[in-house]
């Protein structure tokens, strides 16, 4: 697609792709490119030269790929600094870059497309927000802890199998022992919750809906800050469980979920089921679909949704009444 089709703002971008070890810049205005060692020291520098711009009174975005928390030293630096610094979806950005023609895929033209990617009016790209450090981690005793729980539930399906005696005495012990860690972490992130009040009101709120248990309790709060701040339907769209619409010319395609955060809708799949038996308007839900000739894994998706409106809902309420 030729540059003069799209729009672009005249502010200073900065895209920078993040490997382990080096950091690829490319900025634009100005086109030019450079990389930097992925270390405090190069940084710093980096930071400080960005701080002397925008103290000039140029505004300015630093575009970041999420690269598997490679990312985290820049943007902790840039947070710290208060430069605006948006931490860009993968995805999104390759699919952008497929849209401008630029097909190729090294450091330097990640970068570029990047910096392109800021740029571009139409995409309205908002800074990102510095993440709270305790969700942060919460969302790292969690995610080790469904570690444990598949490593647990891999030694429970060996047992089944037949194995010399000694070996099974072996399983046997690494099972206690991954169940009892597993317990240990969610014990600590309980404590995190319980040590403030926002976070401890929050789980009490969480607590109170059919299925919704410690463990559910715990990932949502970790992986889904936006309860109670976003509608219903951004917050099921944010969770990958809004049904996305195929239509074409006099076709009528059916609805599916697409993208969103996957540690939610695991986190809400056994509540969902929980809620299906036991809560009275969750249960004459399912059922109406059910009856309407909906598929079992379809009706489970719209429970899931409609328990996750409910949450976000209450928790709303809790924020006005706090306010």
């Amino acid at each position: 697609m030729p540059r003069d089709s799209l729009v672009f703002n005249e502010r200073y971008t900065l895209g920078v792709d993040v490997a382990k070890y080096k950091l690829d810049c490319s900025e634009v205005p100005g086109r030019s490119h450079w990389h930097l060692r992925n270390k405090p020291e190069p940084v710093a520098a980096l930071v400080a030269e960005l701080l002397a711009r925008q103290a000039g009174g140029t505004d300015i975005l630093v575009v970041v790929e999420a690269s598997g928390g490679c990312e985290r030293l820049l943007c902790e630096a840039l947070w710290e600094a208060g430069i605006p610094v948006h931490l860009a979806n993968p995805k999104r950005a390759r699919d952008y870059a497929k849209a401008i023609g630029r097909l190729a895929k090294t450091d330097k033209v990640d970068a570029a497309v990047l910096a392109s990617f800021g740029q571009n009016q139409r995409l309205h790209l908002h800074p990102t927000a510095r993440p709270d450090p305790r969700l942060e981690e919460i969302r790292a005793l969690v995610a080790h802890r469904r570690r444990l729980v598949d490593e647990a539930v891999a030694r429970k399906n060996a047992l089944q199998a037949a194995m010399p005696d000694v070996l099974r005495r072996l399983v046997e012990q690494e099972l206690e022992r991954l169940t009892a860690d597993a317990q240990t972490i969610l014990d600590a992130a309980r404590d995190i919750i319980a040590s403030h009040d926002d976070l401890d009101t929050r789980h009490a709120i969480l607590r109170g809906f059919c299925g919704i248990g410690p463990i559910a309790a715990a990932e949502l709060i970790a992986y889904l800050p936006e309860l109670g701040r976003l509608d219903r339907r951004q917050i099921a769209a944010i969770a990958g469980l809004a049904p996305m619409a195929d239509d074409s010319g006099k076709r009528n395609g059916k609805r599916f979920i697409r993208g969103g955060r996957p540690e939610v809708r695991r986190a809400l799949y056994m509540p969902a089921i929980t809620a299906m038996t036991a809560d009275p308007i969750l249960k004459a839900f399912h059922q109406l679909l059910i009856a309407r000739g909906k598929p079992q894994k379809l009706a489970i998706t719209a429970v899931m949704r409609k328990l996750l409106i409910h949450i976000n809902a209450a928790c709303r309420d809790s924020l006005k009444a706090q306010n």
